[in-house]
């Protein structure tokens, strides 16, 4: 099975997000100590900086990484309009409540993390997004386009039922840590500077689970 195999890049782009993450956090807390006199914006700037610099060299190795999210992105648009009212409520609710309750806003970011994720993978085998993912392969034109999946040089690999499912973990841990952090996070168990951070490490281990499921059920 080839690099650019479904399953396989989706692993690879949810193991990015997380040492996106964590990099991230890492970072921009020393911005945060050292320079937060020089400027406020700095923090926000390391933040993203750092996070997109991280995926970008992620994808300098695994190129493909983002035609699973373009992929997925295609199918979803043909979705009912129910199905895209429910998964854009799903994602974007908890955002918007940051700005009720921007105190909490790293639980409410880790709420949307988790309630997007599930909604997209259970919107997505009721609407077959995941029956109609298709990513081409390196050798199908060597093969002149044979086997009965292949279809004008594409590989039909959406019939495997635990295709997306990397995508229901991420959700799952995601909430299943939710109310760990504002246990800890109310408690004074650990330094301030990591009680700010934990939110953002528990979506990356989020992410990281489901990069591992992925890469381990993927068959390169």
């Amino acid at each position: 099975m080839p690099r650019d195999d479904f399953r396989y890049t989706s692993g690879i782009f949810f193991i990015s997000i997380a040492v996106g993450i964590v990099s991230a956090s890492y970072m921009s807390e020393i911005a945060y100590i050292y320079y937060y006199y020089a400027s406020p914006y700095i923090y926000p700037l390391v933040w993203i900086g750092v996070f997109v610099l991280s995926i970008y060299l992620f994808r300098l190795k695994n190129p493909d990484i983002f035609k699973v999210m373009s992929t997925r992105f295609r199918q979803s648009i043909s979705w009912p309009r129910w199905a895209k009212a429910v998964n854009g409520l799903a994602w974007t609710l908890p955002f918007l409540l940051i700005a009720l309750y921007p105190v909490d806003y790293q639980y409410l970011i880790l709420l949307g993390i988790g309630c997007g994720n599930i909604s997209t993978y259970i919107l997505g085998r009721i609407t077959g997004l995941w029956n109609g993912c298709r990513m081409r392969r390196d050798g199908d034109k060597k093969n002149g386009g044979e086997g009965k999946s292949k279809e004008h040089g594409r590989e039909r690999i959406g019939a495997d039922s635990d295709l997306g499912k990397e995508q229901l973990i991420v959700g799952v841990v995601s909430s299943s840590l939710l109310p760990v952090a504002i246990l800890v996070g109310s408690s004074s168990l650990l330094p301030a500077d990591l009680l700010h951070m934990l939110p953002r490490l528990f979506i990356a281990v989020a992410y990281a689970s489901g990069g591992i499921y992925a890469l381990i059920g993927s068959d390169c």
